[in-house]
């Protein structure tokens, strides 16, 4: 692809990119890709003009996203390898490393904390944290029954991970925050003030 085409590219195209490049590292999986844009797209109002969002199997799903993640994969941008783990190709590197100039700062650092934040949760815990935030892209999911009855496993695990606030992991859990951290001691884990 020739870089005056690159301006061409969708913003959501021009996002995952960024979002690969940034770090180098893989996007766990099209569930994981799915979420992060959702996140994204909550806050950048260019990327959400382009997306429309439905709940589905898995939660908040868009079928635009998944055609700019094909349309990038068929130029030989990024690549889908193995548990539909989606990395970037060289091309793509060249392509991410041109296009990073028409970005803010603000946006790079707001698209790789996205994926730092999601990108290592168990896809059980992603599921979580979405479920519980956006309620209402839950009503055609599979997994919400699984989902509700380990949600203070779930919650446990993000707090341990240091994903969520004490506030944050007692709301996903759907406890009141004396209950929560009564879980926390139970399980040998300290309550870290000022999270």
């Amino acid at each position: 692809m020739e870089k005056e085409n690159l301006d061409y590219l969708s913003k959501i195209q021009k996002v995952v990119l960024m979002l690969l490049y940034l770090d180098k590292s893989p996007i766990k999986g099209k569930t994981w890709f799915q979420k992060e844009i959702f996140l994204i797209s909550k806050l950048d109002k260019a990327v959400e003009e382009e997306l429309d969002f439905e709940p589905n199997n898995y939660g908040p799903h868009s079928y635009e996203a998944d055609e700019a993640l094909d349309s990038l994969e068929s130029e030989g941008l990024i690549e889908v390898i193995g548990n539909n783990e989606i990395k970037i190709t060289n091309s793509g590197e060249d392509a991410a490393s041109y296009l990073k100039e028409s970005f803010k700062q603000s946006e790079l650092d707001f698209y790789k904390d996205i994926k730092l934040l999601l990108n290592d949760m168990s896809r059980m815990e992603l599921l979580a944290y979405i479920y519980q935030t956006n309620k209402e892209m839950t009503t055609e999911s599979l997994e919400l029954k699984n989902v509700k009855n380990k949600l203070v496993d779930y919650s446990v695990s993000l707090y341990r991970k240091k994903k969520v606030s004490l506030a944050k992991a007692s709301e996903i859990a759907e406890l009141d925050l004396s209950d929560f951290i009564k879980e926390l001691n139970k399980k040998g884990i300290s309550v870290e003030t000022g999270m």
